[in-house]
């Protein structure tokens, strides 16, 4: 994570103190950089994520779990980065068993449509004999 050297906080670059459990020190520049750029990717993967999740189609679940797990990679608490990150698990998982919504209703329409094809009459073939008088009638399969 980029905030290991900030003692995992990754709000470290705005304040920067890294503080951890009995101690707190001040971060260089060099460090605060490296806590800010590291931060900004996962902001960027994450709105990333929730983009292509909506974007896809069953986009409720995976862009949930792409948020629920940036903002567990953002979270300087250790109880709620876990039922963030289990959350986020939890989301990707049932997403992935639900399957696409989009791809499952275009499945059930194309077998609607194929099950309702037009469907021609069966040819009939009709004929009437002038000299005998008799009518002539026949299916064409």
């Amino acid at each position: 994570m980029s905030c290991i050297a900030a003692g995992g906080n990754p709000l470290s670059v705005f304040t920067g103190t890294a503080r951890g459990p009995g101690y707190a020190r001040q971060l260089s520049t060099s460090e605060r950089v490296g806590v800010g750029v590291g931060d900004a990717g996962i902001l960027i993967a994450g709105v990333s994520g929730v983009y292509s999740g909506i974007k896809q189609g069953g986009g409720g679940l995976n862009a949930a779990s792409s948020a629920l797990g940036t903002a567990a990679a953002l979270d300087p608490e250790p109880i709620s980065k876990a039922v963030l990150a289990i959350a986020a698990l939890a989301t990707g998982i049932a997403s992935s068993i639900l399957g696409d919504p989009k791809k499952l209703f275009d499945e059930a329409q194309t077998r609607v449509l194929d099950a309702n094809k037009f469907k021609a009459p069966t040819a009939q073939d009709r004929g009437f004999d002038i000299a005998t008088g008799s009518d002539q009638f026949s299916t064409n399969f």
